[in-house]
């Protein structure tokens, strides 16, 4: 009679026979560093059906305190669940004791931020024919996709609103992911000159507001660029585009801006989504959005 395999050697299993032909290249090389620096040290001599979800919990405890982060262990909950599901599907065990695996929470960070006067600061810092693509997000709160994507007949000068409709993912536009995000929203109007000064620098090449000469799509890289150039022209600390999303939300609870009215102008699917991520900067009194944000951010000039 065969001696039940231990967890080291369905692992070498599992890597000779399953992980090559569903996995990419650099997976399994990660899959394989994962099994030998940390899994089989500790389970390997475990006969495998005799591991349960204590063992395997008890595992991300020692590995927690070896010193890896939450979002490593996370990793490994997943390769641990492909490797039980495997198991079961190959009649080794009788369950999957992963099933029931609690993964380790990330801790939430603060998402780093500017002020009004320093959003302010940074758009003024930006060149006159790129300003729309920090103008765009610190007014009016774009993620970088939705700036990169805008379109000229989106733009209504008169009616100072903007169509948002699409998104640039890679090296495309797409629709956005939820339709909560397709929306018509208002600008203030401090930011007609500068879509002005780009439709005359353009001149109907592609009909995108921000693009190369040729008028092709910006790439993101490029965007992240201009951005990094502006704050450090401006002498600001380092932010993403999120973390000017964070700032325009900042800048709208400094105005009065009530919450659902952000909601609606930030296209979150509904007033919770937004608590969630914003909740500890605490709203004031009401006012009109756009305009109240504008005489905001510019009387910090």
């Amino acid at each position: 009679m065969s001696r039940p395999p231990t967890f080291a050697s369905f692992a070498a299993d599992f890597m000779a026979d399953y992980a090559p032909l569903r996995f990419k290249s650099t997976t399994v090389l990660q899959l394989e560093s994962m099994l030998r620096v940390h899994m089989v040290p500790v389970l390997g001599d475990l006969p495998l059906g005799e591991i349960g979800t204590r063992e395997l919990q008890g595992y991300l405890a020692d590995r927690r305190k070896a010193g890896l982060n939450p979002r490593t262990l996370r990793n490994h909950v997943v390769a641990l669940r492909q490797l039980f599901s495997v198991a079961l599907t190959w009649g080794l065990v009788d369950a999957d004791p992963s099933s029931g695996l609690q993964s380790p929470r990330q801790p939430k960070r603060d998402i780093p931020f500017l002020k009004p006067d320093e959003l302010h600061r940074l758009v003024e810092a930006t060149p006159i024919h790129l300003r729309l693509v920090t103008a765009l997000p610190a007014y009016l709160g774009l993620r970088r996709g939705e700036v990169l994507s805008l379109r000229f007949d989106h733009v209504d000068l008169v009616a100072r609103t903007l169509l948002i409709e699409y998104s640039k993912r890679g090296d495309t536009i797409h629709e956005p992911k939820s339709r909560a995000a397709v929306a018509t929203v208002p600008f203030p109007s401090s930011l007609v000159p500068m879509f002005e000064h780009r439709r005359d620098l353009v001149a109907d090449k592609s009909g995108l507001v921000l693009c190369k000469k040729d008028g092709s799509l910006l790439a993101d890289s490029f965007a992240n660029r201009v951005l990094k150039a502006a704050l450090i022209r401006a002498g600001l600390p380092t932010v993403t585009y999120h973390g000017l999303r964070g700032s325009w939300v900042y800048a709208h609870l400094e105005a009065g801006t009530p919450l659902p009215v952000i909601q609606q102008l930030g296209r979150w699917a509904n007033v919770e989504t937004l608590i969630r991520s914003y909740g500890r900067w605490l709203p004031n009194a009401g006012g009109d959005a756009a305009e109240a944000l504008d005489v905001l951010l510019r009387d910090q000039g």
